[in-house]
């Protein structure tokens, strides 16, 4: 053996030591082995599904129809025969080590197929690639209304090729819209770490590869709101989740002293810090039958606190005071009657004042840029996209505008009060039709 050689097998066995020891310094972690399954159930008797009126705000024919010769049904509540509950996203929300989980490089997949947005309930790793596609013949536009990530609109006519986008923040239930059809929707949960699943048309779920440990799991539907369990996991075998939902009136309201949730009592102009709130339900103005007559019992006081709670004083003056960038609803009582206004409430997009009317912008760059038409003079187009952030303006070159259309969404977001309760969003009218006047 000569010395040279000798020189390299004893580098190696060094460098081998060394590993050893490096590794060996490195705690295990645990295998991940464990599997959760379960299913979803919806308690009551079988909801009906609603057709879908395939027209234009405009009342103009949707050129979707072209696409569904025997309709299109709604899908916000899908159960089956048996009660089964579909698009339910589930997820581990305690439970979980500091441990880092390896993002996918397969990117997960929005796509628009046949007027639907594919999947309806989507969960994304944070940090992993999220591909929007459009698989119809027609024109399509994905828009985001995410509040703790960085909102996007992109427009996406026919036969165009897939965008990306990533999500930096976890954020859950983000709402997808299509300005050019609005029935469109989806929900997109980002998430840090990969253990969540989405039910199936038979309700059913599968979480897997958890470590041995305890757990609390989060079931999630867009109109019935949140539920959870805890779980077990051993490092081995199966572990069954159950979960049933039913139609709810009401849920988790304000704290009865407001204060104490982080909401001023003082009319100011600016809204105080919004406290952290949960799901109640996706409220719709049939919600409310029989609750319209007798407004009296209601507190306007309490009211005024929701305005503020909700950000209402952001976008809308009342008594004097807030801020101007919708309707000035000091004397909205004189222009609706009661159940008018609570629909204009909880769709704002029904029906939106000329005045405020927002406009969508396709662009060279394959862009979508929706807002309100701030400015515009012969060369540019001076756009606000979001009224909470009046400073953030965008200027889109009138040369670099391909298309211009009015938007059949409005900038006040359906769904801005799903986290109040009913009694809530009476006092909150009471307020509104008390013309912000209340006696302390």
């Amino acid at each position: 053996m000569s010395g040279r050689f000798l020189k390299v097998v004893i580098m190696m066995v060094a460098v081998t030591a060394m590993t050893g020891e490096l590794f060996a310094e490195r705690p295990a972690l645990k295998k991940l082995d464990g599997r959760v399954v379960g299913t979803v159930n919806f308690e009551g008797p079988r909801p009906k599904r609603k057709r879908i009126r395939l027209t234009q705000k405009n009342g103009q024919r949707s050129n979707c129809h072209a696409l569904h010769e025997k309709g299109l049904l709604d899908e916000n509540l899908i159960v089956g025969e048996k009660g089964e509950l579909a698009n339910v996203f589930v997820y581990v929300t305690k439970g979980l080590t500091k441990n880092s989980f390896p993002i996918p490089k397969k990117p997960a997949v929005l796509d628009q197929v046949n007027c639907m947005y594919r999947p309806r309930v989507l969960g994304v790793r944070v940090g992993q690639q999220l591909l929007m596609r459009n698989s119809d013949p027609l024109v399509h536009n994905v828009r985001s209304l995410s509040l703790e990530n960085r909102p996007f609109n992109i427009a996406q006519p026919a036969k165009t090729p897939d965008r990306a986008k990533l999500f930096k923040k976890p954020e859950k239930a983000i709402a997808v819209q299509c300005d050019f059809h609005p029935w469109m929707k989806a929900y997109i949960f980002a998430i840090d770490h990969p253990f969540f699943a989405v039910t199936n048309a038979q309700g059913k779920f599968a979480i897997t590869g958890l470590p041995a440990g305890e757990y609390t799991l989060v079931a999630w539907h867009e109109e019935l709101g949140e539920q959870q369990t805890s779980v077990t996991v051993t490092n081995t075998g199966r572990i069954d989740a159950r979960f049933s939902f039913k139609q709810k009136e009401n849920g988790e309201a304000l704290p009865d002293d407001l204060s104490a949730a982080g909401v001023s009592r003082t009319n100011t102009t600016s809204a105080p810090p919004a406290p952290k709130r949960r799901f109640v339900k996706m409220w719709k103005p049939e919600d409310f039958a029989g609750d319209l007559d007798d407004l009296a019992q209601h507190s306007p006081i309490r009211g005024r606190e929701v305005f503020h709670a909700a950000a209402c004083i952001k976008c809308h003056v009342i008594a004097g005071k807030g801020t101007k960038l919708g309707p000035d609803l000091t004397e909205v009582a004189k222009r609706y009657k009661v159940p008018k206004l609570l629909e204009q409430i909880l769709k704002p997009s029904k029906e939106i004042h000329k005045d405020f009317q927002t406009h969508a912008f396709a662009t060279t760059d394959g862009r979508t840029i929706v807002g309100l038409v701030i400015k515009e003079d012969a060369g540019a187009i001076h756009v606000l996209p979001n009224p909470l952030k009046p400073k953030q303006i965008e200027v889109i070159q009138k040369a670099e505008v391909v298309k211009r259309f009015k938007s059949q969404l409005s900038t006040m977001p359906e769904g801005l009060l799903m986290t109040f309760k009913k009694s809530e969003l009476l006092d909150l009218l009471s307020f509104l039709l008390a013309g912000g006047k209340t006696k302390e």
